[in-house]
Formats: C-alpha cells, sequence, structure tokens
C-alpha cells in the first residue's frame, strides 16, 4: 500500500529531528493524535493524510493520487516567539525536502502548498504551525 508506505517514511524522516543529529528541539511523533496534548507531549508533531484525490484517466488503468498531509506542530516555551516557531517549521521543512535516500519512497511528486502559524499565552507561551504538503504518486486502479 503505497499510501501507507509515504506515511511512514515520512514518519521516519521526522523522527531524525533530534539533539544528537544537532537541532535545537526534540519533538514527539504522533499520528493522527485523537487526545488532547499534554504539556509533557510538548514540543509535538502530528502527522495527518488527510484527503487523497484519485483521478483514473489512463487507458492503462492506473490511478493518479494527489494526497494531502497537513504536518502540525506544537512547542511551549516561556521564550517562544515567531522567529522560534519558524525554525522548527524551516526544521521540518529542510527533512521533508531532502532528496530521498535509496529504498525510501516519498511519492513521485511531493510540494508545500501553504503555511500557518500562531502564538499565544496561556500558562506558558503555546506557538503552533501547520505545514500542508501535496504528494502525488500512482497506483493500479482500486489501490491506494
Amino acid at each position: 500500500m503505497r499510501r501507507q508506505t509515504i506515511i511512514d517514511n515520512l514518519k521516519t524522516r521526522l523522527k531524525t529531528i533530534t539533539l544528537a543529529n544537532g537541532y535545537t528541539w526534540e519533538p514527539n511523533l504522533f499520528e493522527w493524535l485523537v487526545t488532547p496534548l499534554s504539556k509533557g507531549d510538548l514540543p509535538a508533531i502530528i502527522v495527518k493524510d488527510t484527503d487523497d484525490d484519485i483521478t483514473h484517466d489512463d487507458p492503462s488503468g492506473s490511478s493518479d493520487h494527489s494526497l494531502k498531509i497537513e504536518i502540525e506542530i506544537y512547542a511551549a516555551d516561556e521564550r517562544m516567539t515567531a522567529e522560534s516557531l519558524r525554525s522548527k517549521v524551516l526544521d521540518v521543512l529542510l527533512v521533508i525536502g531532502a532528496p530521498e535516500g535509496e529504498g525510501e519512497y516519498l511519492g513521485d511528486y511531493r510540494s508545500v502548498t501553504g503555511t500557518q502559524m500562531q502564538i499565544e499565552q496561556n500558562e506558558s507561551v503555546i506557538g503552533a504551525a501547520r505545514i500542508d504538503l501535496l504528494v502525488k504518486y500512482y497506483t493500479q486502479a482500486w489501490e491506494m
């Protein structure tokens, strides 16, 4: 199942954002988290494959997929600034955009279609960002 392979490989890449790899943060990674995040879960990245538009124009029976993926970033820090949140977004973008390694499949084409950011003050300063990603891939008809 190509869709699952893409998500699994994307999560593997995101898990490389660690202090040991030279990053300034080490997020917890979740796929389709359905419970609220607790303070102990932060910083966090949540990956959701939300939409898969499929067309069947090819006479050979193949299907063209346009998979929409949302990557949400959450961080809480007394020193949270727009600059530090942008830095986290950039880390995620660079990890996603790096060339594929051997045997690593992340779709036939991928692009960022948008980013959003928000910072709020509650008990601490909480930053949230979302990266919208589009991944195109091909399968045989009736597959995903």
